[in-house]
């Protein structure tokens, strides 16, 4: 059995052989506390979060846990307010959250946004912004819904992390075909993501491939980006041709 010291300098070795995490600009600390490993510091983007906290668990195995504490350096700085008014637009905005409660705490008052239909299904959103960092709670209807509000949280311009406590009820299974769906309805949001051109999505074991055409890059990029935000995304394959 390896001890964490070991665990913590493979992880850290590993890391710095994969090309999408760049250590020398932003390095990552991998230290060990009981039985966990944790992972601090910052990087440059979503996915390069998602891709270092999969490379050490898949190092450590079940002989430890691993704690993601690590934050993404923001494109642009931005108030918590200005965040927070963003993102309760997003989510009043959102069809797929309209039969939802909507609540925001800010300052440690908590506002009543939206409060639920009879006729939807049961569930309700709490959301904060601190220093940056988005906090999630409360409970939703689907594993869709946990990871469509995960997502929006992530487009917010100067998110650094993304804390999500929200529960699903009833519980439901989680697996590949419950993740395609996710990730295919939050590149179907994206306004930015035209409609003629729809997006496939296959899901195998976690990893992503997106297929079709897009009219240039920058919406390449974008897709990729947004599959990214997707909780439980292990890997991205873009496969996305783009066709002027």
């Amino acid at each position: 059995m390896n001890s964490l010291p070991d665990l913590s300098q493979r992880v850290t070795a590993a890391l710095e052989f994969e090309r999408r995490i760049n250590l020398h600009r932003f390095p990552i600390r991998v230290t060990s506390s009981g039985r966990t490993l944790v992972l601090e510091g910052h990087v440059e983007n979503v996915a390069a979060k998602r891709i270092a906290a999969r490379i050490a668990s898949e190092i450590a195995g079940a002989e430890s846990a691993v704690v993601d504490a690590l934050d993404v350096v923001p494109a642009v700085s931005r108030p918590d307010g200005d965040m927070l008014d963003a993102l309760t637009r997003m989510l009043l905005d959102s069809p797929e959250l309209r039969p939802l409660t909507i609540r925001r705490r800010h300052r440690d008052a908590l506002e009543t946004l939206r409060t639920a239909t009879a006729e939807g299904p049961p569930g309700e959103i709490e959301f904060s912004v601190r220093q940056g960092v988005v906090e999630l709670a409360g409970s939703v209807p689907s594993l869709s819904h946990r990871r469509v509000v995960e997502a929006l949280a992530w487009w917010l311009g100067g998110c650094r992390s993304v804390i999500n406590r929200l529960r699903v009820e009833p519980p439901e299974r989680d697996g590949d075909d419950e993740l395609a769906d996710a990730v295919g309805l939050v590149l179907e949001i994206d306004p930015s993501l035209p409609e003629s051109q729809p997006i496939g999505v296959d899901v195998t074991l976690g990893v992503v491939t997106l297929t079709g055409s897009l009219q240039n890059d920058a919406q390449r990029q974008r897709a990729e980006h947004d599959t990214w935000c997707v909780d439980g995304v292990r890997e991205v394959c873009n496969a996305i041709q783009v066709f002027p």
